[in-house]
């Protein structure tokens, strides 16, 4: 599967268009307790896609959150969220479809959401990722996410990476 297939796009969850597409999808993507965890872990499962919006995204009233997805023939196949604060970004809520892992969809979101960071003047992204997600904490670390905080009292690490 060439890249060069796919195109990236912002969404909204204050667009009603946009909640109505996201909400199919999640609610396929998240049937796994498993993977609701590590995707949302503050969300119960089974996977409720209102208390999710409200839990994550109802408190972005300044507009402080973007959210990139990534298509395939307009199939949305991949997901990322980043907010924004003073001088930084904090990534969450990256996921990409089973059946198109392992292809670079992720590393393609974290470099739009990087870019969009340097377009801003962002200093630095950060990452917070489940100790038991390997995979995500091997993505990161791949592209210069670095660890600042290895508690051993949580179940996440902090990855951090410099933009400037």
């Amino acid at each position: 599967m060439a890249l060069q297939e796919y195109k990236i796009e912002e969404i909204s969850y204050l667009s009603k268009d946009d909640k109505k597409i996201m909400e199919k999808i999640l609610s396929k993507w998240l049937r796994n307790p498993k993977t609701l965890n590590f995707f949302a872990p503050k969300v119960t499962f089974p996977f409720n896609y209102k208390k999710w919006l409200l839990y994550y995204y109802k408190k972005d009233i300044n507009n402080e959150i973007r959210t990139l997805v990534i298509k395939r023939n307009k199939w949305i196949i991949g997901h990322v969220s980043v907010k924004i604060f003073d001088g930084y970004g904090s990534i969450f809520h990256l996921f990409i479809d089973p059946a198109f892992r392992r292809n670079g969809f992720g590393q393609k979101l974290i470099k739009k959401i990087e870019n969009y960071g340097q377009n801003i003047n962002l200093n630095y992204i950060v990452v917070s990722i489940n100790k038991k997600d390997k995979i995500s904490i091997k993505l990161f670390e791949k592209i210069g996410y670095k660890f600042f905080e290895k508690k051993s009292k949580t179940t996440y690490y902090k990855m951090k990476k410099e933009l400037y």
